[in-house]
C-alpha cells in the first residue's frame, strides 16, 4: 500500500527526494512548455489558414483562432512568470492543457457529430506525458476530462457514433493513466539519479559543504540574492599540514569539520563553500560592515577556543558595481596577507605559499 501511495503521490520517490527535485522539475517543465507553446502557435496558425480555404476544416476556424489567441497571449506570460514562480508555471501549464483538451472536445463532438472523435483521444494519450507532475494529478485530470468528453458525446454525437466514442474514451483513458504513470515514474528515477550524482559532484564529503564545482556553477546567481551589497569572506586554516603530519589525517578531518561547522553557524550553509584543501569562502548578502566584523570575530574566537586558527580576508561591494571575480580576488589577497602576518608572528614560513 505504501508503494502505491508513493507511486501516485511522488512518482515512486520518497517525499524528501521528490522535494529535492522540485527545482529541476520546474526547470524541465518550463523549458518544455516554452517549446510546446511555440509549436502550438505555429500549427494552429497553419490550421487557421487551412480552414479559410478548406470546407472540411472551416467549421473549426473559430476554435483554431481562439486557441491560437490564447497561446499567443500565454507564451510571453509563461516566459516572464514561469521561470520566476512555481505557481505561475503551474497556472500556465493548466491553461495550456485546458485549451488543448477543450479544443479536442469541441472539434470531436460539436463540429463533427457524425464521425469518431480522434483529436480528443490524441490529446488524452499525449498531454498527460508532456510535463513532470505527480501521477495522481494526471489521473484526476484524465478522469475529469474524460467525463466532460462523455457528456459532450451524449449531448452532440449521433446515436450510431456514441458507443464507439464512449468505448474509446474509457479504453484510451485507462491506457493514458497507465502510460503516464509509468513515464512519470521513469522520469522521476532519472531525476533522482542525476540529483545523487550532482550531490556527490558538488558536495564535500568531509565537511558537508558545497565544493568548488558547486561554486563555479552558482557564482553567477549569487549577486541576484542581494539588493544592496555582497560581502565575501575568504578563509584558510593555518596548521592543517602540520596537524596531519603530527596526529594523522583523521585529526585534520576533524579540524576541517569543526571549522566548517563554526563557519556555517555564522554565515549559513547556503552560500558557504569549501574551495579545496583548507580554504573556504562564504558570501553574506546585504550585511552591514559592523555586523560582518562581528561575525568574523565570533567565528575566530570560536575556533581559537578549540585551539585552531584561520587566516581570514573579506571584502564588500555594492551591487551596482559588483563583479564576482574582483570581489573574490580582493578577499583572497587579504586572506594571504593575514596568513603571511600570522606566520611572521610565529617566526615560521608559510607552507607552500
Amino acid at each position: 500500500m505504501e508503494k502505491i501511495k508513493r507511486l501516485f503521490l511522488y512518482a515512486g520517490a520518497n517525499p524528501e527526494e521528490f522535494a529535492q527535485g522540485q527545482q529541476e522539475m520546474h526547470d524541465y517543465n518550463y523549458g518544455r512548455l516554452s517549446v510546446f507553446l511555440a509549436l502550438a502557435i505555429v500549427f494552429l496558425g497553419i490550421a487557421s489558414c487551412s480552414a479559410l480555404i478548406s470546407d472540411v476544416l472551416s467549421p473549426n476556424l473559430g476554435a483554431y483562432l481562439i486557441a491560437f489567441g490564447v497561446f499567443c497571449f500565454l507564451l510571453p506570460i509563461e516566459l516572464y512568470f514561469g521561470k520566476r514562480s512555481q505557481v505561475g508555471l503551474q497556472i500556465c501549464i493548466f491553461l495550456f492543457v485546458f485549451t488543448l483538451y477543450s479544443l479536442g472536445i469541441y472539434i470531436g463532438t460539436v463540429t463533427c457529430p457524425g464521425s469518431q472523435a480522434t483529436s480528443f483521444i490524441a490529446f488524452l494519450l499525449t498531454l498527460p506525458m508532456l510535463f513532470i507532475v505527480p501521477p495522481i494529478e494526471n489521473v484526476c485530470s484524465i478522469v475529469i476530462w474524460d467525463l466532460i468528453f462523455v457528456l459532450f458525446v451524449l449531448w452532440y454525437k449521433e446515436l450510431d457514433v456514441i458507443p464507439i466514442d464512449l468505448l474509446n474514451s474509457v479504453m484510451y483513458g485507462c491506457i493514458s493513466i497507465i502510460a503516464s504513470t509509468y513515464v512519470m515514474h521513469m522520469m522521476m528515477q532519472n531525476f533522482i539519479t542525476r540529483a545523487r550524482l550532482r550531490y556527490v559532484a558538488e558536495n564535500d564529503q568531509t565537511t558537508g559543504l558545497r565544493n568548488r564545482n558547486a561554486f563555479e556553477r552558482e557564482q553567477n546567481d549569487i549577486p541576484g540574492r542581494c539588493r544592496r551589497t555582497l560581502s565575501c569572506v575568504y578563509m584558510d586554516i593555518n596548521g592543517l599540514h602540520e596537524l596531519n603530519n603530527a596526529m594523522g589525517h583523521q585529526a585534520g578531518d576533524i579540524m576541517l569539520r569543526e571549522v566548517a561547522d563554526e563557519l556555517k553557524k555564522q554565515f549559513g550553509d547556503e552560500l558557504t563553500y569549501r574551495m579545496g584543501g583548507d580554504e573556504y569562502v562564504a558570501f553574506a548578502p546585504d550585511l552591514s560592515e559592523d555586523r560582518l566584523h562581528e561575525k568574523v570575530r565570533t567565528f575566530s574566537l570560536a575556533i581559537e577556543q578549540k585551539d585552531y586558527h584561520a587566516a581570514l580576508g573579506w571584502a564588500t561591494c555594492e551591487t551596482a558595481s559588483l563583479r564576482m571575480e574582483n570581489l573574490l580576488r580582493v578577499a583572497e589577497s587579504r586572506m594571504y596577507e593575514a596568513k603571511s602576518a600570522y606566520y611572521r608572528n610565529k617566526n615560521s614560513a608559510p607552507r607552500g605559499r
